[in-house]
């Protein structure tokens, strides 16, 4: 497997699409009205933290193909050599896996788990201003428009700098929930994207196509992301986790209530909203389709 990743590659890997669960799909996140960004978090059991589906092998095979032809996908900062060991004995705990050996803690521990995984620190532990968590640490192979190395030692507001209206409507809850969080307790929340194409491995940011035909609208995608967030309870770091899932806008099809719940989340949606689900420009598309289930 190279490092073009597709969930068509991995689908057809356990005989197609039919062949997957795509019940992660029930969880897309649908409010409807204001504002237009949420943290949407919601509390998890620690035996959740790395779930095991049936892509789960298949897409860490793709991961240790993308490192190896992208080695610069995991980044980070000596402040955060402490949390990374800390996280890597939790992980290997979680697994019973062996870590490979010689290997930077962040990246022993990623390689354990399909997840992608960060490392938040304060910034009285890495550069920055007082009070601020910066992201310390990470191995980023499935980066949905981003890489690591872009972000790398930011604040919280630099790592969501392009995302229209955190600054207003987010930055002090999260930067709050961050100082909160207690070890031990385990916070989840999903997003989800529209997408043109069907790559784990999408660092650069791309301009989607536009169109008015329901059709083209069924051969898009539905990308998302479980994350979860855990603060350790030696370093006080937190860690962030990204569990990237894709699906054929069919297999939403396939689920009429949650297909006429996205549909009504898009009719409802802002300009702001619809750009942040990458659904501006086929919107009207998408609502056909889905309503068509």
């Amino acid at each position: 497997m190279s490092d073009f990743v597709t969930q068509t590659r991995l689908a057809e890997a356990l005989g197609g699409h039919d062949h997957v669960d795509y019940s992660w799909l029930d969880e897309l996140p649908t409010h409807l009205g204001p504002p237009d960004l949420k943290m949407g978090l919601r509390n998890l059991d620690l035996s959740r933290w790395f779930p095991v589906d049936d892509l789960t092998q298949l897409q860490r095979s793709a991961k240790l193909d993308i490192l190896a032809a992208h080695p610069e996908v995991v980044q980070w900062q000596d402040s955060a050599l402490p949390a990374c060991h800390e996280l890597l004995a939790l992980v290997v705990e979680y697994t019973a896996a062996q870590p490979e050996p010689g290997l930077h803690p962040i990246d022993a521990a990623a390689r354990l788990v399909a997840e992608d995984l960060s490392v938040m620190v304060r910034s009285d532990q890495a550069t920055g201003s007082p009070g601020s968590w910066r992201l310390a640490a990470g191995s980023l192979a499935f980066g949905n428009q981003w890489t690591m190395a872009e972000k790398i030692g930011g604040s919280l507001l630099d790592i969501h700098e392009p995302t229209d209206g955190y600054a207003e409507l987010l930055a002090a809850k999260v930067d709050t929930f961050f100082d909160n969080l207690r070890p031990g307790r385990l916070a989840w929340r999903r997003n989800w994207f529209v997408h043109d194409i069907d790559d784990y491995h999408q660092p650069v940011k791309f301009v989607h196509q536009h169109t008015s035909d329901p059709r083209v609208a069924g051969t898009l995608w539905i990308r998302s992301e479980r994350e979860t967030l855990r603060r350790l309870p030696e370093t006080g770091a937190i860690v962030f986790t990204i569990k990237t899932q894709i699906a054929p806008m069919v297999a939403l099809l396939a689920r009429p209530a949650k297909a006429e719940e996205v549909a009504d989340h898009l009719a409802a949606a802002t300009d702001r909203g619809l750009r942040a689900k990458d659904a501006d420009g086929r919107a009207a598309a998408l609502i056909s389709y889905l309503r068509s289930a």
